[in-house]
């Protein structure tokens, strides 16, 4: 009987076992759901997900999920359209696709974070050709992860996190682009209770431009609850 070298045995197995597993990490991510992928749609391509019984579904809205996705289609027969909207509950990050009612041909894409545009947003022919770009952040030199990284160090808070309890948006006035961040305390039962912040930064340098701690009342009776408008009007000064 020949020798055999046991620990070169063992060696092999374990590297055979780790070659399987990520074979099969591949395949589950190679058969994962991505919206953008789908050109036409069927929604027999959802057969195999659950109604998510969260949202009442109807004969023009759909809620279905599977694991952790999350996917919503609204028929709408005033526009011709289909809307497909998909997320992951774990994640900030959404995709969006807009199919035509009759041909099932893609017509838009985009995707957001936080409910937020962000990337390339993509119009498309009948016959699913891209006739216009639209890049989202093309007046922002100062990016997203950039600002997502920002408020990490300075407020130690972390956008798109839902436990953060914080959001932001884009906005514009007079050619000038600007996120507004709205940091709330971080247990939503207290927005009434502790202090809320409010920042306005420049979308092309990063600068802290505005900054204000407001304390919400239940009866709207603040000067300060529409932190845009208390920027501009600062800016006027």
């Amino acid at each position: 009987m020949p020798f055999i070298n046991e620990k070169l045995i063992k060696k092999m197995r374990k590297t055979i076992l780790i070659y399987i597993l990520l074979c099969g990490y591949i395949s589950c991510k190679s058969q994962e759901f991505n919206v953008h992928q789908m050109l036409t749609f069927d929604e027999k391509v959802f057969k195999n997900w659950e109604i998510d019984k969260t949202y009442s579904s109807s004969n023009s809205s759909k809620y279905l999920k599977k694991r952790s996705k999350r996917v919503e289609i609204y028929y709408s027969y005033n526009r011709n359209t289909i809307q497909v909207m998909e997320y992951d509950t774990l994640s900030p990050y959404s995709r969006l696709c807009i199919y035509d009612l009759a041909t099932k041909k893609r017509n838009f894409s985009c995707q957001y974070i936080t409910g937020v545009p962000y990337g390339i947003s993509r119009y498309y022919d009948k016959d699913g050709n891209i006739i216009k770009e639209e890049d989202e952040d093309k007046n922002y030199l100062f990016s997203i992860p950039q600002l997502i990284e920002k408020i990490q160090i300075e407020y130690q808070r972390q956008i798109g996190k839902r436990e953060s309890n914080i959001e932001f948006r884009k906005f514009e006035e007079k050619e000038k682009y600007y996120y507004l961040v709205v940091i709330f305390p971080l247990d939503p039962y207290d927005v009434y209770q502790k202090p809320t912040t409010n920042l306005v930064i420049d979308g092309q340098t990063g600068q802290t431009l505005y900054q204000e701690t407001v304390q919400y009342q239940r009866d709207g009776n603040d000067s300060k609850a529409n932190p845009i408008e208390d920027f501009l009007r600062q800016q006027t000064k």
